[in-house]
């Protein structure tokens, strides 16, 4: 069950990444730090945002924000999933989140699961995972000034607001990625939804502009 342990412990143990950090200089450059445990980060997000203090002095992004009902809804999802499951396996919940995800893996090991049982549980803490660093660090991200080479749309109509604005394309990318504008990146048109890896979109402008320059 080593996939369903790295699972667990990628929520409940301290991560090491990558953050863009400016020195006295002006400087920035990306420097590994590490990160309090994604459970962690979430519930100090919530007191934060509440005026509450931050986990063990860390100083974080989103402190003095206004309530984060995201994060909050998410933590109370989460919460419950766990104290359920801590139930099945007799166990008494606590009030912290990661001890009990830790005490129900524990519990777990106890009794023979199958394949499809730790799949769907890995599937779900990774999923958790995903949506907390959504919430905590926002992917970037960058326009692209062509037109979409399958709508050949030079603009797009927003949801949030109904105006139209240009650039459908954009590449979605994370500083703490070791190829931040690779292979962990999408890229996507806002006009008709297509989405390509960052090579494939830039192997399709490309020969979008050779047969431009061909008809000309």
């Amino acid at each position: 069950m080593t996939d369903l342990l790295d699972a667990v412990q990628n929520l409940t143990r301290p991560t090491r990444s990558k953050v863009l950090q400016t020195n006295t200089a002006g400087i920035q450059c990306l420097s590994d730090v590490e990160q309090l445990p994604l459970l962690v980060q979430l519930e100090a997000a919530i007191k934060s945002s509440m005026g509450g203090a931050s986990t063990s002095g860390a100083s974080l992004a989103f402190e003095g924000s206004m309530l984060n009902t995201a994060a909050l809804f998410e933590a109370v999802k989460i919460g419950s999933q766990i104290k359920s499951w801590c139930r099945d396996q007799k166990l008494l919940p606590t009030k912290n989140m990661g001890t009990d995800l830790d005490a129900w893996y524990v519990a777990t090991l106890r009794t023979e699961h199958a394949t499809e049982w730790e799949t769907w549980h890995v599937k779900t803490l990774s999923s958790w995972a995903a949506r907390i660093r959504n919430m905590l660090a926002p992917p970037r991200e960058r326009e692209h000034p062509e037109a979409c080479p399958v709508c050949l749309s030079g603009d797009w109509w927003s949801p949030r607001d109904g105006l139209r604005y240009l650039h459908p394309l954009v590449t979605y990318y994370r500083l703490d990625d070791e190829e931040m504008l690779v292979d962990n990146a999408r890229s996507l048109c806002r006009a008709c939804a297509a989405t390509w890896s960052p090579r494939e979109l830039a192997f399709e402008l490309e020969a979008k502009g050779r047969n431009t320059e061909a008809i000309m």
